[in-house]
């Protein structure tokens, strides 16, 4: 994190606040509408029906929402300072940042060559509004949240109100698949309840507003502002489904895409953007601007992911009906379903019931056993997510989740009988 976050001697509760609740939770909204927000529905609505974006945006709304009822600002300041936890909000970022342009990289070299331009341009707006104010970007977040609000608007003006089948796309079933949407939501839950607190773009917020302000500004920022931009994916949901992973409008006009497109790109870039600012090497804020072009060990390992999947993504062949670009955006997934939901589960969840509410910072000496158990269980789940998200075997995902959750019952057991 940057230094205007970091704890002051004199002040034993944190940072002083500094920031309007509602401009922090338009924030919060904007650095979490991700590739994930914006199309892993449409890949669920294509396997399991519409009522699969309950299942994904119930538990992202309310998980994302808690941290600022369950994390309290000493907490905060606590968990991205601590150092082994630092380390692994950085990995967070880095992935997080490497996983959006991967999908920007995609977006921008559509086949759609009439397209490329508005994508470059709504991408390039985006980055200039986030350079003004690297420091605090809200003026960025507010104008990418109503740029959205406008091209969603504009969407549905062209291109119709759709809303897909409760069906997957080519069943001959009319009713949903209740079963594999029941075996998907407790890998939803464990990952949207858990990944928030590895983000440092939560972190910023959290620290920015009062203790007080930490509730609604979460609540505010998730149930409704970031709320508002998931509603938009099923209905454009149609213009991907038409295709096989080309980003490429489809049947329809062109015209009715550009709004799309627009959306797509500078949600992307402004994620992109505040996940690199909160990876810069620490420096006073005046050099903030300046040192926007930085390169530190951590840029450069979200640059290498990205490109290295975008170029990967076109190599690989086809495999269980996944087209290579979906199968590097379902290994990304596995960081945010697997990954870091077991560190939070196994490193940061403080393994003493004794600890205060609002710490939310596993303190003690025994990382690297901890750290092992976690490797060690993420093993042993790693089958049954791998036949779930790319066999498409859903019924394998509970007994993945069944897995992590015995790893950690026996790892709190074990750390709480045995002698520090």
């Amino acid at each position: 994190m940057l230094p205007e976050h970091a704890p002051s001697p004199a002040s034993p509760t944190g940072p002083r606040a500094a920031g309007s609740p509602v401009a922090w939770s338009i924030y919060l909204a904007t650095s979490w509408t991700w590739c994930i927000g914006m199309f892993l529905p449409v890949l669920l609505i294509r396997d399991l029906g519409l009522l699969s974006w309950l299942v994904f945006a119930i538990p992202n709304v309310l998980g994302a929402a808690a941290m600022g009822w369950v994390l309290s600002r000493r907490g905060s300041v606590d968990l991205v300072t601590h150092p082994a936890h630092a380390h692994a909000t950085k990995l967070f970022s880095a992935v997080t940042g490497a996983f959006n342009l991967f999908f920007l990289l995609w977006l921008v070299t559509s086949p759609s060559s009439n397209l490329v331009p508005v994508a470059m341009t709504a991408a390039a707006v985006t980055a200039v509004l986030v350079m003004l104010s690297p420091k605090r970007p809200l003026f960025a977040a507010a104008a990418v949240w109503l740029c959205s609000i406008a091209m969603g608007i504009w969407l549905v003006v062209l291109a119709g109100f759709h809303l897909p089948s409760l069906a997957p796309v080519g069943s001959t079933d009319a009713e949903p698949p209740i079963r594999d949407l029941l075996a998907l939501a407790p890998v939803c839950i464990l990952g949207f309840l858990l990944c928030p607190y590895l983000d440092l773009t939560f972190h910023r917020a959290r620290q920015a507003v009062s203790q007080s302000a930490g509730p609604l500004t979460f609540t505010l920022g998730f149930g409704f502002f970031f709320l508002s931009m998931i509603v938009l994916t099923p209905l454009y949901a149609h213009l991907f489904l038409s295709s096989k992973w080309t980003m490429d409008p489809g049947p329809l006009q062109a015209a009715a895409a550009v709004p799309l497109v627009i959306h797509l790109a500078s949600q992307l870039t402004f994620t992109v953007l505040v996940h690199h600012l909160e990876l810069m090497p620490v420096g006073p804020s005046s050099h903030r601007r300046a040192a926007i072009w930085s390169w530190g060990p951590w840029e450069l390992l979200l640059v290498a992911l990205a490109i290295g999947a975008f170029l990967l993504a076109r190599l690989i062949p086809d495999y269980a009906g996944l087209a290579g670009p979906e199968l590097l955006y379902r290994a990304f997934m596995s960081f945010y379903g697997l990954v870091f939901p077991i560190y939070v589960l196994f490193c940061v969840i403080p393994m003493s019931p004794r600890s205060s509410f609002g710490a939310l910072c596993d303190t003690s000496p025994r990382v690297g056993a901890k750290l092992l158990a976690a490797g060690v269980t993420a093993a042993l789940a790693t089958p049954a997510y791998w036949m779930g998200f790319i066999e498409r075997q859903y019924e394998a995902l509970p007994l993945g989740v069944l897995i992590i959750l015995t790893g950690w019952a026996i790892t709190r057991w074990r750390m709480r009988t045995l002698p520090i």
